[in-house]
């Protein structure tokens, strides 16, 4: 069959869709390989005997056949599928668990660790957890790969409880984590692993180098600036500088990804060079290159960010070496498709994989449009439009996604980028001398003094710009048809540059006129909605009352409410809310609310009571007051301690009244007629 060579691009779509579609039907168990395998024997017999075959009949197959990989690898890498995963039996008391430990995460309330199960009882049992233990215990000396014997309940993460709260459930799953264990103190011990593993080895190498990072000359804001740039630990980085990061636009140079691999390639490929001249000299020269890269992405414990860039710069380099430098678009989307379909599909659900391949596409789209447009075209007038047209194309690429999950933009992005990103190369290329000079037990003062003041003005600039008013603007509505309307838009534009076809000039037209319609309606319909809703949160009472635009929040505690209010304002266009104590009735149209506190006291009046609402932990005979106020609705807030709310649901259950207890059932959310 005499067609041209198949492009990536079209059978990346059809993998992510099949992946995609798997999400939508919960990864059936069985079906998938089967659907999968029938595909590609009829995509075998289009190769073998369909000379005649036309080619988009032809690439339809294919992009089929993608999709039902994708589909299979969904099913395939679906931690629940499989037979020992923990949760097809589960446990309503604390078990004793056998789990190996995985990774180290950021404090909060507990410490928190990844881990893998083991054993449960004489059982064997899969999957990753999340494991939290208290923050008062001393565990230093724990190392990834060691093993510990845990007792406590094993449950799966809840969906979020209140309105547009951050799916944490969904996070957690993304990353192959479907549930937790929280122990407390002398419910575990620790095992050490006599023989280390290769899990110890990486772990303890990895604390040796963050060891030599620390050095009398320089400070430990600079430690832990290096820490964070060479090995992706941003443990001792201070709090403030990491929000400044943030507001400056330039937190991706805290991740260790694409840029830290392009200034290592470009430092490897400036000290390279003259091994060109040699016979093979580009093949040796790649060759080792990748080599390094790939050890660097060891050393920084192969982070989803690291082998995304890594993965990226191999196939980007092995087509420069191949004379199809032209053909990086297509280079592009095998990545894609190799990450996808043989490392974990889910990470086509994570936005730092979105965010990644968005930006590169985006500056291979957009760049070259916007440097014909530059007039300078050597010199330093020629370097700060290349590097302001890069930031650019990039952030157009990332823009729809960033909003719909961060909700801000960063207004400094571009003056960010052109005066710090440059510095960060040295301030990178500087840190693999002291971490050389460290290792080989070199110790020029001068030197490292020298790169304390380096990276001291380095990170002084962030700080400056982060502080800046109006740096971020934060709060920006952006629901997932506004991501989808965006990302069609950019789509359409970038394919419209590149390839000068009218058609999707037009379709890019259209995709913005439907995302200003689609603000307009949203807008329209936030008008005419009325709703009452008593959220969820331990140990705090309260709710509020939407009309229109304008909320209501009525509380003892406004500030404990910030967050779960931010985060319905953003889902549901509302005005910033008014905040009001709390009473005892209320009415709201026809309905009349009855609350009762931790006094027990409650109005009686004439009139029944539609809901009543007990809030901190009231101690009642539930049955009088139902029979005094017979109301329609009981609520329990999060303020209740959990028995007392069991005991009223079996309580409210033989009167045959409904019960809603917010931490077992989320929000409540009632509309009024």
């Amino acid at each position: 069959m005499n067609h041209p060579h198949m492009p990536a691009a079209a059978l990346a779509v059809g993998l992510a869709s099949g992946i995609g579609t798997g999400q939508l039907l919960g990864y059936p168990e069985s079906g998938s390989g089967w659907a999968a395998l029938l595909l590609l024997a009829a995509l075998a017999l289009a190769l073998r005997r369909g000379r005649n075959l036309p080619y988009p009949a032809f690439l339809l197959l294919a992009c089929l056949t993608a999709w039902g990989i994708g589909f299979h690898a969904g099913c395939l890498h679906h931690p629940p599928n499989r037979p020992e995963h923990f949760s097809r039996s589960a446990n309503q008391t604390p078990t004793p668990l056998l789990l190996e430990l995985d990774e180290k995460r950021s404090p909060g309330y507990y410490q928190p660790w990844t881990a893998t199960l083991l054993r449960t009882g004489d059982r064997p049992i899969r999957g990753k957890i999340l494991l939290e233990i208290p923050r008062e215990v001393l565990a230093e000396s724990w190392q990834p790969g060691d093993l510990l014997l845990a007792e406590g309940l094993l449950e799966p993460f809840r969906p979020p409880a209140n309105p547009h709260a951050f799916p944490y459930k969904n996070f957690m799953e993304t990353r192959g984590i479907w549930g937790r264990i929280r122990t407390r103190q002398g419910r575990f011990r620790h095992i050490p692993i006599p023989k280390p593993g290769y899990r110890h080895s990486l772990a303890r190498f990895r604390s040796r180098m963050a060891g030599l990072l620390e050095h009398p000359h320089l400070s430990s804001d600079t430690s832990g600036l290096l820490k964070a740039l060479l090995l992706g630990n941003r443990s001792g980085l201070d709090a403030d500088l990491s929000r400044a990061y943030q507001q400056a636009g330039v937190a991706h140079l805290l991740a260790v990804s694409g840029l830290h691999v392009g200034i290592l390639s470009g430092i490897l490929a400036l000290l390279l060079r003259p091994i060109r001249i040699l016979r093979q000299g580009r093949g040796t020269q790649v060759g080792f290159t990748l080599c390094c890269l790939w050890g660097y992405a060891w050393l920084a414990g192969f982070s989803p960010s690291i082998v995304r860039a890594s993965v990226l710069f191999s196939l980007l380099a092995l087509a420069l070496l191949l004379g199809r430098g032209r053909e990086s678009l297509h280079f592009l989307a095998l990545a894609a498709l190799i990450l996808l379909a043989l490392i974990d599909p889910q990470w086509l659900f994570q936005p730092g994989f979105q965010m990644s391949f968005a930006a590169v596409w985006a500056i291979l789209h957009f760049y070259p449009a916007l440097m014909q447009t530059w007039p300078f075209r050597r010199g330093p007038a020629k370097a700060i439009g290349a590097w302001t047209a890069l930031s650019l194309s990039a952030q157009v690429g990332v823009l729809p996604i960033s909003l719909y999950y961060f909700h801000q933009f960063p207004t400094l992005f571009l003056v960010s980028n052109l005066l710090l990103v440059p510095f960060v190369g040295l301030v990178v290329t500087g840190g693999l001398l002291v971490l050389g000079l460290r290792a080989l037990g070199i110790d020029p003062p001068l030197f490292f003094q020298s790169y304390d003041i380096l990276a001291g003005t380095f990170q002084a600039g962030v700080s400056r710009l982060g502080n800046l008013p109006g740096g971020l603007v934060r709060d920006i509505p952006w629901d997932a048809a506004e991501l989808a309307l965006g990302v069609c838009a950019i789509g359409c534009l970038g394919v419209w540059i590149r390839a000068r076809k009218p058609l999707f000039r037009v379709l890019a037209i259209t995709a913005c006129l439907a995302l200003g319609l689609y603000g307009i309606g949203v807008e329209y319909r936030s008008l005419g909605k009325a709703e009452w809703v008593v959220p969820h949160r331990t140990k705090a009472s309260g709710f509020w009352y939407r009309k229109g635009k304008s909320v209501s929040l009525f509380t003892q505690t406004p500030e404990l409410w910030s967050a779960s209010l931010r985060d319905y304002r953003l889902g549901e266009r509302t005005d910033a809310p008014v905040a009001f104590p709390l009473g005892q009735a209320y009415r709201m149209g026809d309905l009349r609310l009855i609350r009762i506190d931790s006094s027990g006291g409650y109005p009686i009046g004439t009139d029944p009571a539609d809901i009543v609402l007990l809030s901190g932990s009231p101690r009642i005979h539930l049955e009088r007051v139902l029979d005094a106020l017979k109301p329609q609705q009981v609520i329990a807030d999060g303020s209740n301690y959990n028995s007392y709310a069991e005991r009223w649901r079996e309580t409210c259950r033989d009167m045959g009244i409904p019960f809603h207890h917010t931490a077992a059932d989320g929000a409540f959310i009632l509309e009024p007629e």
